[in-house]
């Protein structure tokens, strides 16, 4: 899909704790951060900072998505798991300010959670206001002038474990604590990263998985 050329412009919508970021600004020579908080952006610079990356590769921005406009076309943009945060009624302003943001051959690169009946507390806890699948992604997309080039799911050989953790919180009718459920212990954040290497394998040789807790796609405009 042609994603990997070094020299491309890049945005990333949504930097989380800033490890994706890291890895993006690593390889990218131009990368743009745009986040909703400054608490948000200045948890990204510590990530940067720790990774010792040159301040000229990157900067950062904080700004409502729905509102802004950027400065430059960029070849990728890239959101990962930012839709479900953006209210339903938010969602086409922000694809637009997305879209507005891509040159004429860009690719927009998104993952998102999985499936409406995987819905939990911890998606609540999460800030999430829906879960998606391949339908109602598409759609989304091409109601606000998308292509979409590429799509599936991910993590297929995690989503036994996944059920099983959402099963058990709905039958105790229980709200995980804080953010307690995003500790993950290193054997099990090994194990973890071990089953998505199988996942990949998969991928390569189906071109597409039909099932899994997470969902990729690539559109543009």
């Amino acid at each position: 899909m042609g994603l990997l050329k070094k020299e491309y412009q890049v945005a990333e919508i949504g930097c989380g704790n800033g490890y994706t970021s890291s890895k993006l600004i690593n390889y990218y020579s131009h990368y743009h951060a745009l986040e909703g908080t400054e608490a948000a952006i200045s948890n990204m610079q510590l990530r940067v900072n720790e990774a010792n990356l040159d301040s000229k590769l990157y900067s950062l921005t904080v700004a409502d998505l729905t509102k802004y406009k950027f400065e430059k076309e960029h070849d990728l943009i890239f959101a990962f798991d930012v839709l479900e945060h953006i209210h339903p009624s938010d969602l086409s302003s922000a694809l637009k300010t997305i879209r507005d943001g891509l040159c004429n051959k860009g690719k927009f690169i998104i993952t998102v959670p999985a499936f409406s009946w995987l819905w939990t507390s911890i998606d609540e806890e999460a800030g999430h206001f829906q879960r998606f699948d391949i339908a109602s992604l598409t759609e989304l997309l091409t109601t606000n002038g998308y292509t979409v080039n590429y799509y599936s799911y991910m993590f297929l050989t995690v989503l036994p474990f996944y059920i099983l953790q959402r099963y058990i919180l709905k039958l105790k009718h229980k709200k995980t604590v804080g953010a307690s459920h995003l500790a993950i212990n290193p054997i099990l954040n090994t194990a973890l990263e071990l089953l998505a290497m199988i996942d990949l394998m998969l991928v390569r040789l189906t071109n597409r998985l039909g099932l899994g807790s997470s969902l990729f796609c690539v559109a543009s405009k």
